[in-house]
């Protein structure tokens, strides 16, 4: 079981992020003024958000329209996959429901007595896994079937399973509150990947390779990369993450309940976007990003904000000279040349490529 400690002194000297803040920021019509509380699109042409209405969002013209289907029965759902245009999941916390037609009608396809369900994901058409806030479900046969996986790591924990992303076919990554927990056989069983610092807990996890690095974010600050055979780094210290979302290889976007940031390996960070300060946008908390393609994210939120993040052509910033410091800021990972420092309210604290302390 890997601890992500709290100290640099265990960084892992990792290939650096920069930031790329050329995105473009469209504020969208939802038709509605319910929370969102999730958004999947299949292709990019159509996309499905739900929320706190009962009701489902549907776009068909990559998100430049929105209409609002009536669905049966009457509740508020928090999360939404698509298998493909026509075949998809919505998932309220008394079920699981399933349409063959675009989301025009709506079928139970699953649920569990007892049970709240939380998040639902796929990897292709046949391996899904539902979280809850006591159990993980898995299904090999495109949700027909749904079996219960094991070891259940909550319990005798008043927390709940969150989020979940798939590498492949049969890896899966959730969140687990305190605990990243990975599956090799398709949910069927699982084990802890990383715990979360003491006091803290995990919101979200992205990745583009596993191998290179799962970005996992904090609710009570920070963004840690965990990777396979190294020791857990601090990328970002000191912010409260909701959702974090690899675009691409090179770009890393984050969101606080009113900003969007773009974070670099340096735990540099870029303001994207500050709702109302830059648009006349009543004051909206953001909610959860859903990456399409490298370069288009959609992002919803409270009262019916849905944004649409599409990346600009990349303007390339001057090379950064070896040994120069800049004006650091607060509670934050910089790497300057052969050197590590964490700035803090006492200061700088610099570290060496060994991770011992220089001054």
């Amino acid at each position: 079981m890997m601890k992500l400690f709290q100290t640099v002194l265990f960084a892992a000297w990792l290939p650096l992020l920069p930031v790329h803040a050329d995105y473009s920021i469209r504020v969208v019509d939802s038709r509605t003024h319910f929370d969102l509380a999730a958004i999947h699109f299949p292709t990019k042409r159509v996309g499905f958000a739900v929320g706190s209405g009962n009701f489902i969002l549907r776009t068909q013209d990559e998100g430049k329209t929105w209409e609002n289907l009536k669905v049966d029965p009457d509740s508020s759902f928090s999360d939404v996959w698509f298998l493909d245009e026509s075949n998809g999941f919505i998932l309220s916390e008394r079920g699981l429901f399933r349409t063959n037609d675009g989301g025009g009608t709506w079928a139970t396809a699953y649920s569990y007595p007892g049970i709240r369900f939380k998040h639902v994901a796929f990897h292709g058409k046949f391996t899904g896994i539902i979280s809850s806030d006591s159990l993980l479900f898995y299904t090999a046969d495109g949700g027909l079937t749904w079996s219960i996986g094991s070891p259940n790591f909550l319990a005798d924990q008043n927390a709940y399973y969150g989020q979940i992303r798939f590498a492949s076919e049969n890896t899966a990554y959730v969140a687990a509150n305190v605990n990243l927990l990975k599956t090799t056989d398709g949910g069927r069983t699982w084990s802890v990947r990383a715990d979360a610092p003491d006091g803290n807990f995990i919101t979200s996890q992205d990745f583009i390779a596993p191998e290179q690095g799962v970005f996992a974010s904090l609710y009570y600050g920070g963004i840690w990369r965990i990777h396979e055979s190294l020791q857990p780094q601090p990328l970002l210290i000191g912010r409260p993450i909701l959702d974090v979302v690899m675009d691409g290889p090179d770009r890393l976007l984050a969101i606080q309940q009113h900003l969007i940031l773009a974070v670099s390996g340096e735990g540099e960070v870029d303001t994207l976007w500050t709702g109302p300060l830059e648009m006349e946008v009543e004051i909206r908390p953001l909610g959860k990003l859903h990456r399409v393609e490298p370069g288009l994210i959609w992002l919803i939120g409270k009262k019916g904000l849905l944004l649409e993040l599409t990346l600009s052509p990349a303007s390339l910033r001057p090379p950064r000279q070896e040994g120069k410091l800049r004006k650091p800021k607060t509670g934050m990972i910089w790497n300057y040349g052969n050197k590590l420092a964490l700035t803090s309210y006492c200061g700088i604290n610099y570290f060496g490529s060994d991770g011992r302390k220089i001054r």
